[in-house]
């Protein structure tokens, strides 16, 4: 009898019942138990014949585990999925922006720039601005408002400057 036919009927149920356990899926369990065996008979390595059955339930615990990372990494993402992400294009208009708010900025008065940067990255309270500053605290929420304004007409200017040819 071939060699090839005597171990298919001597391994092959078991190598079967084994990828059945492990997958619990009929046609999965026969496909990686064909494929187990054609990867022993076409392996260049010399197999003893004490040892064929656990090469062929590793290669089958081996198919089997490959197939599952492959399902894992390859999740059908829903259609109502949005990628928050910023992407490309929204990073480099995202930088410009700041660089133009940067510019703009260092275009104020030391003191308008003083106020809005102690209200909105010290996050002081306009009590706090005003002492910071020596003045009232209606003085403080004006200049605030004011170094606003300021920086916002100056943004626009940078817009519209841009938007010309």
């Amino acid at each position: 009898m071939d060699l090839r036919r005597e171990t298919w009927e001597r391994h092959n149920a078991a190598v079967r019942r084994f990828a059945l356990h492990l997958c619990g899926d009929p046609t999965l369990a026969e496909d990686l138990a064909s494929e187990a065996f054609v990867r022993l008979w076409t392996t260049p390595s010399t197999i003893s014949t004490e040892t064929v059955r656990a090469y062929l339930l590793t290669i089958v615990r081996n198919l089997y585990v490959r197939t599952r990372r492959r399902e894992n990494a390859s999740v059908p993402v829903p259609d109502d999925v949005v990628d928050e992400a910023a992407g490309p294009d929204q990073k480099v208009e995202s930088r410009e922006t700041a660089a133009d708010v940067r510019r703009a900025l260092a275009s104020l008065d030391v003191a308008d720039r003083e106020a809005l940067l102690l209200r909105h990255d010290g996050e002081l309270s306009y009590r706090d601005i005003a002492a910071a500053l020596g003045t009232t605290p209606g003085a403080a929420r004006v200049r605030v408002h004011r170094a606003h304004r300021k920086l916002l007409a100056r943004l626009t200017s940078a817009a519209a400057d841009k938007e010309r040819p």
